[in-house]
């Protein structure tokens, strides 16, 4: 007599036949699988109860570029501190430093391909790459840990495009610096197409090229500062050169120079400092009011006029030095006035039934 299994037994056996008839031969998890079979032999039922499980595929990981420095979001206002709009200090423009790291290319991460419980490959899909290549004023270096690095040849400005960064020397504005494009700060050449206007401001570590004139603006300038017209000043515009100032005429405005200062028309009611010479080109070339410290004289056709403004020239001394020391003095002199003001106030304190006020 031939007798049945159990019936437990049979159960048993059954789930683990369908559990191989269904092909699931990876991922089994060995614990979940016996609690299977305890709950067929006591007739529990299981719902969503996973006995293997398969290994999803891990995506590959493509090249991602990472700007090291901060790119111009093109802003046309900026909020201070003080919650103030600022429409003079704009975002327009990156500027960057000679040897300065400006962008990492991440080296790729393959994918590992993964597989469902019945043994069958799930490919890793395939990422994306991002390039990015070296222009002028950039070079890369690859790194050990297959990244590559980008780097700054120059000072100059910061352009990228599509898969393309390049460092270029010059920064052109193609038209007047007014409120389009607020104030300008650069560590090349600055180049501009049309004029600087009244309350805005050009700082540069090298040249400044200005095609147009200045009004009452500040210019800054690492190198020369090169005006093709004039300056009308407004007893507001501010010129500040390590090398030389030229322009066709200035006029109520501070100039400020190591080198050497070339007009080619008249010079008037200025403040000069300069230790490089005064030279007033043209028979236009007339020296009219203000005050002139230059080392290395004047050269003009007239100096004054009759019944103008008073003309005071000094020369053969370091002229930026004896401003500082000016300076100095007139500060001195405002401390120790405000010094007899505080001694006043002290003197009276000391009298008793006196209003310190």
């Amino acid at each position: 007599m031939i007798r049945r299994p159990p019936r437990s037994t049979q159960s048993r056996s059954s789930a683990a036949s369908d559990v191989y008839k269904r092909q699931v031969v990876h991922g089994l998890i060995e614990a979940n699988f016996n609690e299977l079979l305890h709950a067929v032999r006591e007739g529990r039922a299981l719902k969503d109860f996973p006995i293997a499980e398969g290994r999803p595929p891990k995506p590959a990981e493509g090249r991602r570029i990472h700007f090291e420095v901060h790119l111009a979001t093109g802003a046309a206002v900026t909020v201070r501190k003080d919650g103030q709009a600022d429409f003079r200090a704009q975002d327009k423009l990156t500027a960057v430093r000679q040897g300065a790291l400006l962008a990492t290319l991440s080296p790729p991460i393959p994918g590992v391909d993964g597989w469902d419980v019945t043994g069958k490959p799930i490919r890793a899909d395939i990422a994306k790459q991002q390039a990015l290549k070296a222009g002028r004023g950039v070079r890369s270096v690859q790194q050990p840990d297959g990244s590559i690095q980008f780097y700054a040849e120059m000072d100059g400005e910061l352009f990228y495009s599509q898969d393309l960064i390049e460092v270029k020397p010059i920064h052109t504005i193609p038209g007047d610096v007014d409120m389009s494009t607020g104030n300008i700060r650069f560590n090349g050449v600055v180049q501009i197409q049309g004029s600087v206007l009244s309350g805005f401001s050009v700082e540069s570590d090298d040249d400044v090229i200005i095609e147009g004139g200045v009004q009452g603006a500040s210019v800054t300038s690492g190198g020369s500062i090169v005006i093709r017209q004039g300056v009308t000043g407004e007893d507001k515009a501010l010129l500040r050169a390590k090398k030389g100032i030229s322009a066709l005429f200035v006029e109520q405005a501070e100039l400020f120079c190591t080198g050497d200062i070339r007009l080619r028309g008249a010079c008037v009611r200025c403040r000069i400092v300069c230790n490089g010479k005064l030279i007033l080109e043209s028979e236009k070339g007339n020296l009219i009011g203000g005050r002139v410290l230059v080392r290395g004289g004047v050269e003009a056709q007239n100096i004054g006029s009759p019944g103008g403004a008073p003309t005071e020239i000094r020369f053969g001394q370091d002229a930026l030095l004896q401003h500082e020391v000016e300076q100095e003095e007139r500060r001195l002199a405002v401390l120790k006035s405000r010094l007899g003001e505080l001694s006043a106030q002290v003197r009276r304190l000391e009298k008793p039934g006196e209003d310190p006020a």
